[in-house]
């Protein structure tokens, strides 16, 4: 429920993970990474700076899936950690929101 206006903008920022996803925006991969890895910097990045949670990651990723993705979303720890390897530009300007999910710096 939104009770006040921080409320509502990270409820925005939520939404707007999810329209990206949804809408196949940004279906080029970003140099060094997959796919799959680009998506999670994409919805990432609609966060501007706002923890994003895992299931509107998940749900931003795996929008094309009729089965709905992977089963354990622990999977999303393994892309960001591979994410951060091949690209450390990208990695150190993820931040973990601990027990929510991650936040990239704008």
């Amino acid at each position: 429920m939104v009770e006040t206006v921080e409320d509502l903008r990270e409820e925005v920022a939520y939404l707007q993970a999810i329209i990206v996803g949804l809408t196949g925006q940004g279906e080029q991969p970003i140099a060094g990474l997959t796919r799959l890895q680009s998506r999670i910097v994409r919805t990432l990045e609609q966060g501007r700076g706002r923890a994003i949670s895992r299931q509107a990651i998940f749900e931003g990723i795996y929008w094309n899936r009729p089965d709905g993705g992977p089963v354990c979303d622990k999977i999303l720890d393994a892309h960001i950690c591979y994410l951060r390897k091949r690209r450390p530009d990208i990695g150190k300007r993820i931040h973990n929101a601990f027990g929510f999910g991650w936040a990239m710096e704008s």
